[in-house]
């Protein structure tokens, strides 16, 4: 089930080492989800009533993220991602 092992996933990485989840991410190993497994997870996550707090934000580089509203704040999350998506990079 993609949907349950997203929810569980991001709740984890949000709980155990408090940042968002990369969606592309999620298409490589060990995760393997292939495009419309992606897509259909994205589109179902944050309406699912079993993961309500799941939700989603983006990067200024268009890089989507996943994190838990129980572990982390919607601001919170917003900074991390553009720090992994985009600061990172830019800060050798």
């Amino acid at each position: 089930d993609p949907l349950r092992l997203v929810a569980e996933t991001v709740r984890a990485e949000s709980r155990d080492y408090s940042r968002p989840t990369a969606l592309a991410g999620l298409a490589e190993p060990p995760f393997q989800l292939v495009r419309s497994e992606l897509a259909f997870v994205l589109a179902q996550v944050t309406q699912s009533q079993g993961a309500g707090d799941i939700r989603s934000c983006t990067a200024s580089n268009g890089a989507v993220y996943l994190y838990s509203s129980d572990y982390l704040t919607d601001l919170h999350a917003r900074r991390l991602a553009e720090f992994y998506a985009v600061e990172v990079w830019q800060n050798p």
